[in-house]
């Protein structure tokens, strides 16, 4: 209940208190209303000038390992720019934000293969305000498979039982250099030989939960 109490040129607006005196009257705050009209106004500015966003968003190409992936979407709310992080989420379920690939294309490797593969993309705009992360899947959130013509490569590879291929080494002690040399792969395990004087420069034999990266 809200009255008008005038006292010469001074008013004020006061509540009536529900007690066992109901003609005790105190007086509102008068920074109440003034923190409404504030919100209304945020509001109001927050339907008008709204966060940046993007629409449409999907991936194109061949989820294949050695194959290019492409993000694609359309720019809404006055966004300028996107930021990019690629993900795959593994059979465990957890989730592994893949190291570098924070571009709108994105090179499918061998260590996509069995995994469900994303991008998480966060618009901005020009006044470096960021709108909400969106998440698209690759392959229709299916795991990424090994192309056909991969699975016969392996295939032979197996049935031989060897493979070599021809890398590139730093040379010491001058790093910026690169020598020649020759990856031989078998059942057991892996030696790297310089074509040069060198000779052999590491064997290793294959164990469990052994993983070797090439760049």
């Amino acid at each position: 209940i809200r009255d008008v109490v005038a006292q010469g040129s001074d008013q004020r607006d006061y509540d009536a208190v529900h007690d066992e005196n109901p003609s005790v009257m105190h007086p509102v705050e008068s920074g109440v209303s003034e923190n409404l009209e504030g919100a209304k106004n945020e509001y109001a500015a927050a339907e008008y000038d709204p966060l940046p966003a993007v629409d449409g968003l999907r991936i194109t190409g061949e989820a294949f390992p050695g194959r290019e992936l492409q993000v694609s979407g359309y720019s809404i709310n006055g966004t300028t720019s996107c930021n990019f992080e690629w993900v795959r989420y593994l059979e465990d379920g957890l989730q592994k934000f893949i190291e570098g690939a924070r571009q709108p294309t994105y090179l499918v490797t061998a260590d996509d293969v069995d995994t469900i593969l994303a991008v998480e993309v966060q618009p901005l705009d020009n006044r470096e305000r960021k709108g909400g992360i969106v998440k698209v899947y690759a392959n229709e959130e299916r795991k990424i498979p090994c192309d056909p013509e991969t699975k016969e490569l392996i295939k032979q590879t197996l049935s031989v039982g060897h493979v070599s291929y021809e890398v590139l080494l730093p040379a010491v002690p001058v790093l910026e250099t690169w020598e020649p040399a020759v990856l031989a792969v078998t059942r057991k395990g892996y030696s790297i030989k310089c074509n040069g004087q060198c000779g052999v420069v590491v064997t290793e034999t294959f164990q469990q939960y052994m993983a070797v990266c090439f760049l």
